[in-house]
Formats: structure tokens, C-alpha cells, sequence
């Protein structure tokens, strides 16, 4: 008897290698992103980031929310909602000490998660005007 089975796609291939990646990335550092979350978006924003990491783990695919989720997560790290007196991210900012070595470990969280996105962003063309225009801004601010 022979089986029949599709082909792989680079499409799928690349879908399944970012998918990997991301559970790879949460594994290593969901725990630290949360605690950041938490300290820069509150405790809403470290549940999200606990729920992405469940999502993920039971994910057959990497979803356009669970892309979104990830682009809303580097926002947070990056300080795109800090600066509006309206936002809680702002508020929880504030109460940072600048000289705090957890400031050292947001800059590192942010900037791996970037690679990340870059990488999910290049390994397939899945939603890559929110992903690459959210780059592009982060790179054009600089």
C-alpha cells in the first residue's frame, strides 16, 4: 500500500520553522518577558504574555495574532506607549530607576525579540507589511 502525502511547501516549511522559533525564543525568555510586561504594561500585559506562551506551545501553526501578539510585546519593550499621560505604560515607566539593571535586561529582551520578528518577518511573506513596518519604524527612529 502507498501513501499518499502532500508535498512540503517552503510555505509550510517556513510556517513550522517560525513556529519553532517562537517556542524556542518563549522557552528561553517567556518567563523574563513577562516580569518586563508586568513592570512596563502591568499585570494584563504579563497575563497576555503567558497566554501567548500557552497558545504557542499548543499552536500547529504560528497565527497572524500570534504575529500581532509579538509585534505588541516589542511595542511594549521599546517604549512605543510611553509618553501618553492616558496609558498605564506610562505611569509604570516612570517608576523605573534608570540605573536599574532590569533596564539592561528590557534593552535585551527587546532586541532578541526584534531578531526574532526579523527572522519570522524574512522566513516567510506572511502579514509582512505589520511586521516589516514595524521594524522599518523602530529603524527609522534611530
Amino acid at each position: 500500500m502507498t501513501i499518499h502525502t502532500k508535498p512540503t511547501t517552503a510555505t509550510a516549511v517556513a510556517r513550522l520553522t517560525d513556529l519553532a522559533a517562537v517556542r524556542t525564543f518563549l522557552r528561553k525568555h517567556g518567563t523574563a518577558l513577562a516580569k518586563a510586561a508586568h513592570m512596563l504594561g502591568g499585570a494584563a500585559a504579563s497575563r497576555r504574555v503567558f497566554i501567548l506562551m500557552a497558545a504557542v506551545q499548543e499552536a500547529c501553526r504560528l497565527s497572524h495574532v500570534q504575529r500581532r501578539q509579538l509585534v505588541d510585546l516589542h511595542r511594549l519593550l521599546t517604549l512605543e506607549y510611553v509618553g501618553d499621560p492616558e496609558r498605564i505604560e506610562t505611569a509604570l515607566f516612570s517608576e523605573i530607576d534608570p540605573d536599574s539593571s532590569v533596564v539592561d535586561d528590557i534593552c535585551f529582551l527587546a532586541e532578541a525579540l526584534e531578531a526574532l520578528l526579523q527572522q519570522i518577518s524574512e522566513a516567510v511573506n506572511v502579514e509582512p507589511r505589520l511586521l516589516h513596518a514595524h521594524l522599518t519604524s523602530k529603524a527609522d527612529a534611530a
